[in-house]
Formats: C-alpha cells, structure tokens, sequence
C-alpha cells in the first residue's frame, strides 16, 4: 500500500512538473509565432493608437516574462482568462467542447476495443490461416488509410447516399446520431493497431511455459486462453488503447473538421488561426493533462490486471 501511494506521489509530482514545462514551452511558442492579435481584433481599419491601446488592454505590451508571470498568477487563482475573439471565458469554452469530444472519445475508443481485441484473439488463434491473414489485411488496411478517408466514406454511403445519419453537427446541439459516424470513423482507425497488437501479444503469451503446463494438468484450453492468457496478453494492449484515448481526447481534429463536430480539436484549430493566444494556451495546456492523467490511469490498470508488477520506480 505503501508502494502504491509513493508511486501516485511520484505520478503527480511529474505531472506538475510536465505542466509547468509544457506551459512555458506553450507561452514561448505562442508569443513568438507572427501576427499581432492586437491587429487582428483591431481589424484592419483600426489606427495604430487604436491597436496600441489595445494591446496595453490586453496586457501584450509588457515583457515576455511578465506576461508568463502573470499568465501563472491567473492560473493559480483559477483565472483561465477571456477568449481575445469572442470574449468569453477560456474555462468555459474549454469545457464545453471537451465534453462533446469526451463524449465522442468514449464511444469512439469503445468501439475500437470491442473490434479491435476479438479480432487480435480470433487471428492469434489462427494463427497463418485466411482468417489471421484476413484480420491482419484489415489492420493494414485500417492503419495506411487515412481517417479523412474513412470519414468520407462513411458521410458519403450513410447521409449523402442512404441518409440514414446526420453528416455534421453544425446545430451544436450532440446527441447519439452525431456520434456514431465520426465515431465509427475513429473506432476503424483505432481497431487497426488494436487488433495488431492483441495478435502479437497472444502470440507471445500463447507460448509461454504455464499455458503448457495448464493445459497439461486437463485445464479446457478455452478457459486457459480466455482467464489467463488473454489477461496477460491484454497488458501491452492497454498501452495501445491508452495512447489512442489520449489522442481522441485532445481532439481528433481532422475527424472533427469533418464532421463539423463542435469539439476541442476544432476549437483549438480555430484558436491558433486567429492568434487567441488565452484559449490556445490554456487549451494546449489542458490536452498536456489530459495525456498525463490517461497515462496515470493505464498504469493502474497494469496493476489492475496483472498485480504481480510491482510499483518501484515504475509499473511498467
């Protein structure tokens, strides 16, 4: 028990640390990009006095390392700040599109395992059979395509063909009909590496001495397979799944764009183009958490399926 709190400790020490790092690294690059955004919500009409005033509002006239002082201080306080183009709050525009793309990530990353590890253990099974060769085709297939690809397909055979579904969610209004395509579009890209990983990994599991040894002693060999070599098996594979959450949850942007889906990837896409350095920062800042805590969680499910694997300087 004792292991394991030090380990947390550890855990969320890093991810201050991370944090911290990511925001200065964020600050810097934002600052140093081209364009003022003192000019750009000025308009192009706007005086120089007019965008100088502007820029003294907006605090852009100070040093860098104030302004990142500053930009600290806030965050601190629980201060996100405002958005320069629409003026509302960062926090608030942050999480509204977060849940959108939370909901998303959820379904998407669902249906990724629910393909992905069935077919990974059919193919393991079968191993130089048309069967294996069939699913390893599919994960190939699934891995090279680009999703932007996949999510044309699929806007094109279910709304514009057969108007089954909805093609994009412009109302903003998120319910399960504007999920399930985007979401199938990010669940065939993800089951891809899935299926291949489950595969390479039953393999190994498949030949290691106490599967022998439990089917030796009369143990069904489905039952061997299913509790114990799938759970091993399963281990790497929650690696896999654990980086494709992280990556749907900072915002599959293509997907988004796509589907004209209102979430984070799209909000951040929009941010950078119009030099809104609050809600860019914030926003990168907040998808650095993310990855983080996803990383965290997958190491506690490690410990979760196989509590063998001791928590010292790492769990993996």
């Amino acid at each position: 028990m004792a292991s394991i709190t030090q380990y947390l400790f550890k855990r969320i020490l890093f991810l201050v640390i991370t944090l911290i790092g990511a925001s200065f690294i964020v600050f810097m690059i934002i600052h140093l990009l081209p364009g003022d955004p003192a000019r750009i919500l000025a308009g192009p009409e706007a005086t120089q006095q007019e965008v100088e005033i502007l820029r003294h509002k907006l605090g852009l006239d100070k040093p860098l390392a104030v302004q990142y002082v500053d930009f600290m201080a806030r965050l601190l306080h629980g201060d996100f700040g405002r958005s320069i183009v629409t003026d509302k709050p960062v926090g608030e525009l942050i999480t509204y599109r977060f849940i959108n793309t939370l909901k998303l990530s959820v379904f998407g990353i669902t249906l990724s395992a629910i393909i992905g590890i069935p077919l990974g253990v059919i193919a393991a099974l079968n191993r130089n059979k048309w069967i294996d060769q069939a699913v390893m085709g599919f994960a190939i297939l699934g891995i090279s395509t680009p999703i932007f690809v996949i999510a044309i397909f699929l806007m094109l055979v279910f709304s514009v063909k057969w108007h089954i579904l909805p093609a994009t969610s412009v109302t903003g209004n998120i319910g399960f009909e504007q999920l399930i395509l985007p979401g199938i579009a990010l669940a065939l890209y993800g089951a891809a590496p899935i299926a291949r990983m489950t595969r390479a990994s039953m393999l190994e599991t498949l030949t290691q001495e106490y599967v022998r040894v439990a089917t030796s002693y009369g143990i069904p060999r489905r039952l061997v397979i299913y509790k114990y070599a799938l759970r091993n098996a399963l281990i790497p594979v929650v690696t896999v799944i654990g980086l494709i959450f992280g990556y749907l949850l900072a915002g599959a942007v293509i997907t988004e764009t796509v589907f004209a889906f209102p979430g984070l990837g799209r909000l951040l896409i929009d941010a950078i183009f119009s030099r809104d350095y609050p809600v860019v920062q914030i926003g990168i800042l907040f998808v650095a958490t993310t990855f983080a805590l996803v990383n965290t969680l997958v190491d506690i499910l490690y410990m979760l399926i196989d509590p063998r694997i001791r928590v010292s300087g790492g769990s993996r």
